[in-house]
């Protein structure tokens, strides 16, 4: 938190870093999402016609939300196989490919735990081996789990977001008053109390992993509600500073005690 005195003010300001930090979090989450809904939410088709006894051609398209995004066109594949890959957790998911004089080319980009490949690849070989056979269509649909998780993802991104907010705060000790201003994405709100009778609280409390934080609370007269300052401190004396220096400047003269939470 940025804090200015001048003649008959001090300004206490959200700093920028506590605004990056969300914001930026909050995109992070946004990428991984789209990132991975791009890898595995499209949909994979292979359509195989049998030109001749012994000519294959096949069609392998990649459809995402409707529209094709990648075509590749296979000649004469020999046959189709069943990749596998193995996790450090011990995990194994599969994928149909097919095998040509070029290489190997998979139906689709990424691993699936869909027990489908083995199916996949028999229906190709039984194509394959059946010289009568004239086509072939194989479907590996789009990953429905995956557009949940790119929903939970965005929805907690949007949350992070939308929260962020800049608070401005004046004591004004010629008016006797603090204005408290917070601008954010549902617009402007100020607030104005009277600073007579003010006192600065200085609370403790953990986080998740069990670590100590501290936050700065003003204390208003008259049963107002107390306003928390939108900063954390990882140590007391940099909280119980700036809570001194508030209560030094709209009571001179007078020190604050310190309270836990």
């Amino acid at each position: 938190m940025r804090v200015t005195e001048k003649d008959d003010q001090l300004i206490l300001r959200t700093s920028w870093s506590s605004l990056l930090g969300p914001v930026g979090f909050g995109l992070l989450f946004i990428a991984i999402a789209a990132g991975m809904l791009w890898s595995t939410g499209r949909e994979s088709m292979l359509t195989c016609k049998r030109l001749e006894v012994n000519q294959v051609q096949c069609q392998l398209q990649q459809i995402f939300l409707g529209r094709i995004v990648k075509q590749v066109t296979v000649d004469n594949p020999q046959q189709a196989i069943v990749q596998s890959s193995h996790s450090s957790k011990g995990g194994t998911t599969y994928r149909m490919a097919l095998v040509t004089a070029q290489g190997t080319i998979p139906l689709t980009d990424y691993y699936s735990s869909d027990a489908n490949a083995d199916d996949l690849a028999a229906q190709f070989n039984q194509f394959h081996q059946n010289s009568a056979a004239k086509s072939v269509t194989l479907d590996q649909p789009a990953s429905g789990f995956m557009f949940i998780i790119f929903v939970v993802f965005c929805a907690f991104a949007l949350l992070m977001i939308l929260t962020t907010h800049y608070d401005t705060l004046v004591f004004d000790r010629y008016r006797d008053m603090l204005t408290f201003t917070r601008l954010g994405f549902t617009g402007i709100h100020t607030r104005e109390e009277s600073i007579s009778g003010l006192t600065t609280d200085v609370r403790q409390f953990r986080g998740s992993k069990g670590r100590r934080y501290y936050c700065v609370f003003l204390r208003l007269a008259g049963g107002a509600a107390d306003i928390k300052l939108d900063w954390n401190a990882s140590r007391e004396a940099a909280a119980q500073n700036l809570a001194d220096r508030i209560q030094d400047f709209v009571k001179p003269g007078v020190h604050i005690t310190y309270a836990n939470a």
